[in-house]
């Protein structure tokens, strides 16, 4: 069994990068709505208070044209950042988790002899202007090649839609929080109060897709990795720290056959890897 490691892949740096690629989105959308609001100037009363009975089933009242135009402001904005945004986003994501998961099964493989190390780096990416794929002579590392294309495409995918999931959870609570401030009769700086305060919920949300999507596509070039290399099983690894989960705690060590091994992460914010298992001569 391998010793216990709070971050046993690694993943950690290019879970950060990662995380802040969604949080930008998220600043992003905020800061464009908060434009929208801007634009209903002063300090005035964006509404009078509107009857109750309107926001019950039988809407009878006419909807305010600066409500109805701010809600229409965050649809619009929503569906330009999922048109735009988003498939960027999910492949830089997937990219830079792919590559990780390439450099960390290369140094596993060499770690259990099963690979020699080269003596030319090749560290896999180069995209995004990154200057990765230059080979530095005279440094002995593992060889690694630039993640599958068709990988990429399959996990971008998946990305794509955790990140339209993201922007549709924002979206909803902005406009949950622009009707309850209309409801109120409030100022155009009490809604913006109000829009500023989903904020930090969206963030946590982003966190925890940008730790669970690069685990997810780095283990899977990690386990592709295994597969090329002739690795018939591979043993789980879990993170072992105060919030190590009773499921994942209890598979560490567990060994499987390359083709049975579970795809990993198994929850939100699960940590664990797969590394290649060699008999011990007895």
């Amino acid at each position: 069994m391998q010793p216990i490691r709070k971050d046993p892949a690694g993943f950690k740096t290019v879970e950060l990068a990662n995380a802040r690629i969604l949080a930008n989105l998220v600043l992003d959308i905020e800061e464009l709505v908060l434009r929208a609001v801007d634009r209903m100037k002063g300090e005035r009363k964006l509404a009078s208070l509107i009857p109750s009975k309107l926001w019950t089933a039988a809407l009878v009242v006419p909807f305010p044209s600066e409500f109805m135009t701010l809600i229409d402001s965050v649809d619009q904005i929503e569906m330009v950042v999922d048109k735009n945004a988003a498939g960027r986003a999910a492949e830089r994501i997937v990219w830079t988790a792919q590559s990780h998961g390439l450099r960390w099964a290369s140094k596993a493989l060499i770690k259990a002899g099963l690979e020699k190390p080269d003596p030319v780096v090749w560290a896999g990416g180069g995209m995004f202007g990154s200057t990765d794929m230059i080979p530095q002579q005279g440094v002995t590392k593992a060889f690694v090649l630039p993640p599958d294309p068709k990988m990429i495409a399959l996990y971008k995918e998946r990305v794509k839609s955790e990140i339209k999931n993201l922007t549709g959870f924002q979206s909803l609570a902005i406009k949950r929080a622009i009707t309850e401030g209309f409801q109120k009769g409030e100022t155009v700086s009490q809604i913006t109060k109000r829009i500023k305060e989903v904020t930090p919920m969206a963030k946590n949300k982003a966190i925890t897709i940008a730790r669970t999507e690069t685990l997810a596509a780095g283990n899977a070039a990690a386990k592709r990795r295994y597969t090329d290399a002739g690795v018939e099983k591979v043993e789980w690894v879990a993170a072992y720290d105060d919030s190590v989960c009773d499921e994942c705690e209890s598979k560490h060590g567990n060994v499987y056959p390359i083709g049975d091994a579970p795809d990993l992460p198994v929850h939100p914010n699960c940590r664990c890897t797969l590394i290649p298992y060699i008999e011990k001569e007895e």
